[in-house]
């Protein structure tokens, strides 16, 4: 007999051999029957659950793969940001390395954060420093107002005094000056409130012959020093009473004049005021302030407007003055 499965032995000695009739073969085959469907079976399991196995297999690397591009394409994506704010890195980010790109970035917030809380500092310093400089002109506008209207009480007592008639005008000259002076010291006190926006210009009945007469007035006795005129021209069909903030325009007028006065030697300073136009209740003025003096060659018109700044070094030797 060939040599056979010992399982397969056992059940031919058990069944077959010792008497070996037709029942007992029918056991035999049912036995050997359900072996083969048994084995079948389990092939059939197992292959399954290769197929199955692989399947998962080729799924969870086709997910790697996935995951991994996306990762690569993410790494290029932030490497080609950071070399466009710092060209300085690319050969630290020439290679695909995340660890490496992350501990870059890592660096980049910390100089980051650090920029930060200098500026948060400077910010503060700054913010100190304009609080200290409003709280200095609050105090120091206070400060001179109050000798100044001592000052302007005086010349009010002189006006009801009996004096020469040739005093009454330098009296008249005298408190013109005054109440500019305290109009200054007034505006220093609306810088605060420029800074704060919170600046609202007057809107009052003004005689705008009068204030052009008292800017004459109040600068008369510097143009007479220099030897200079000063003549007003006003357009004819310019009503006598208009609305309108006299303490912003004062200051503006005088200060061209005085400007006028100081660059100009034995000549004529005119302040010309002619209507432009005329639009329901609105009216359109144009001031201008002319003199003979030294004047301001044209390419160095515009340096004019810069903070501290005088078309000619000279000038402050020669005139005075800051260029503010």
């Amino acid at each position: 007999m060939p040599e056979l499965h010992k399982l397969l032995k056992y059940q031919i000695d058990k069944y077959i051999a010792k008497d070996p009739d037709l029942e007992h073969l029918n056991v035999f085959f049912k036995i050997v029957s359900d072996t083969y469907s048994n084995f079948d079976r389990d092939k059939q399991i197992t292959e399954h659950a290769f197929q199955i196995s692989e399947s998962e297999y080729q799924y969870i690397l086709k997910s790697l793969t996935v995951e991994n591009e996306i990762k690569q394409a993410s790494i290029k994506k932030i490497q080609n940001a950071i070399l466009k704010l710092d060209n300085n890195s690319s050969e630290l980010l020439m290679e695909e390395d995340l660890l490496k790109t992350i501990n870059f970035l890592e660096e980049k917030v910390s100089l980051a954060k650090e920029i930060e809380n200098e500026l948060i500092k400077a910010k503060e310093f700054a913010e100190n420093a304009s609080s200290a400089k409003s709280d200095f002109l609050s105090v120091m506008s206070h400060e001179i107002r109050t000798p100044l209207n001592a000052i302007i009480g005086n010349i009010h007592v002189l006006e009801g005094e009996e004096v020469l008639p040739h005093q009454h005008e330098y009296i008249s000259t005298l408190k013109i000056s005054a109440n500019n002076l305290l109009n200054l010291i007034n505006d220093i006190l609306d810088f605060n409130k420029i800074e704060d926006g919170k600046i609202v210009f007057d809107e009052k009945d003004l005689d705008i012959r009068t204030l052009v007469g008292n800017i004459k007035k109040s600068n008369k006795f510097k143009a007479d020093e220099r030897g200079n005129q000063i003549k007003i021209m006003f357009d004819e069909d310019i009503p006598e009473f208009i609305i309108g903030d006299d303490v912003r325009l004062n200051q503006i007028l005088n200060n061209l004049v005085s400007n006028s006065i100081k660059f100009t030697q034995n000549g004529k300073i005119v302040i010309e005021v002619n209507l432009l136009s005329k639009l329901d209740d609105k009216l359109f003025l144009d001031f201008s302030i002319k003199d003979n003096g030294i004047g301001i060659k044209k390419d160095k018109i515009s340096q004019i407007f810069e903070r501290f700044t005088q078309a000619n070094s000279n000038i402050t030797r020669q005139y005075g003055g800051s260029g503010l």
